[in-house]
């Protein structure tokens, strides 16, 4: 979904690696204005300008997790257009839109359910005896149903397309065992208390609270099913692979939970505010220019080897360095695909360099590639001149074919190649992934 939105500004010369952090900030971002609009235009403007300052009062971490276009975002941003339903509760039309985004939200990523779920328990609660609600509810799930089974029969038909294949399982012992460090989950997400995350979980009791004494039950309810759900959800495996780093972070999946706190706050009534209300900006402007200030050193902190990436991480100007040295030798050459079968660059050279370079010759990464339909039309293709690297293996001494082009970096090059790229990786004994 990112890739898809970025494409207009990629299109007016934005380069890959600027359009597509600008679209998934901005996708991050979308949720608090929504809300914050809706209460605004509806509520009480004061009670908007605080659910819209609450992306300043959260941790610079938020901001880096929520800049990285790796689907982490595009499901939150979705389920958010169901918000609408509960300033309007009585509109059919919205009935049938909450719950189709419901659904297809949950198709783009299962993290989305953090605002789904309060949407659609008010929206239940404030429609129980209406009869119009479940019908055009319930059209709305048949759709967003439809559509969510046609998604997952496509891996039907193309298993080989689902490479990162994994069992979605539970146990309540998992619960048990994240309560004794809630923090990991929750310190990236939570508004001013960044070092003790479990707090937020505390804020939402206590705005569930206020609610019911307001005689707002319906709506205390909603966060109080909201906690349940926060709660629960820590059962899951998926929930518990994570890391310490913000490019793999356990608080991917808690996301939301800022924008639930601006949902929850939408709930309250907001009495005339003091005189001096405006005071209250104050706050917002003081962590966020904490953050301004510490901006570089929370840069190198999180980018640190000490953490556990999961992913490659390098700085852009390193990468393009690699990237031209590579593309240089390539064009003296007249490569026309490389082959990285195993160096520790294999993902920037195999997917960064040709979104960074639309002149970067054509890529594989035979055991790993992400890019199915790359084996496919490979398998019928021919390359006359190709780069193989890899730093493990001296293809010279097997092959008299094979020049060596630069020891240190294990590159290697064949000229003149007859053979199709599946045939040339099993002459050269270089594995490859099931691909069909």
């Amino acid at each position: 979904l990112e890739s898809f939105l970025a494409l207009p500004i990629y299109y007016l010369g934005v380069p890959a690696y600027k359009a597509l952090p600008i679209i998934t900030s901005s996708i991050s971002i979308f949720p608090f204005i929504l809300v914050s609009l809706l209460t605004f235009l509806k509520k009480s403007p004061q009670l908007g300008l605080v659910i819209l300052s609450i992306p300043l009062l959260l941790p610079i971490e938020y901001s880096f997790v929520t800049s990285l276009s790796r689907g982490f975002v595009s499901g939150i941003f979705i389920s958010s257009i169901g918000v609408i339903g509960l300033f309007y509760p009585k509109s059919k039309i919205l009935f049938l839109i909450t719950s189709f985004i419901a659904v297809l939200a949950f198709s783009i990523n299962a993290n989305s359910i953090l605002v789904s779920v309060p949407c659609l328990v008010y929206l239940l609660f404030e429609n129980i005896r209406n009869r119009e609600y479940f019908v055009y509810s319930g059209i709305g799930f048949l759709f967003g149903g439809i559509l969510h089974s046609s998604i997952g029969y496509f891996y039907v038909l193309n298993p080989y397309y689902n490479l990162h294949k994994m069992e979605l399982l539970y146990s309540f012992k998992n619960v048990f065992t994240a309560f004794s460090n809630l923090d990991v989950y929750f310190n990236e997400v939570s508004p001013i208390f960044w070092k003790s995350g479990f707090v937020v979980l505390i804020l939402f009791m206590i705005i569930s609270l206020f609610l019911f004494f307001d005689k707002k039950h319906k709506a205390a309810v909603v966060v109080f099913v909201s906690i349940v759900v926060i709660i629960l959800t820590l059962g899951l495996n998926k929930i518990n692979d994570g890391s310490n780093s913000v490019f793999f972070p356990y608080s991917r999946m808690y996301l939301a939970i800022p924008i639930l706190m601006g949902i929850f706050l939408s709930f309250l009534s907001f009495i005339k505010p003091y005189r001096y209300f405006y005071a209250y900006l104050i706050i917002p402007i003081i962590f966020f220019s904490y953050n301004y200030l510490n901006l570089d050193e929370s840069i190198k902190r999180n980018i640190s080897t000490g953490k556990s990436h999961v992913v490659g991480v390098m700085k852009t100007a390193k990468l393009f360095d690699a990237c031209k040295k590579l593309k240089s030798i390539c064009s003296e050459n007249n490569v026309e695909l490389i082959i990285i079968s195993d160096h520790q660059n294999y993902d920037f050279y195999n997917y960064g360099c040709p979104s960074c370079d639309d002149e970067f010759p054509k890529t594989l990464r035979p055991i790993y590639e992400r890019r199915t339909w790359r084996l496919i039309e490979d398998e019928t293709t021919k390359y006359s001149n190709v780069l193989i690297i890899d730093l493990n293996r001296d293809f010279t001494k097997q092959f008299n074919f094979v020049n060596c082009v630069d020891s240190t970096d294990g590159f290697f090059l064949i000229v003149n190649n007859k053979l199709f790229t599946i045939d040339l990786l099993d002459y050269l004994s270089i594995g490859y992934r099931k691909f069909k």
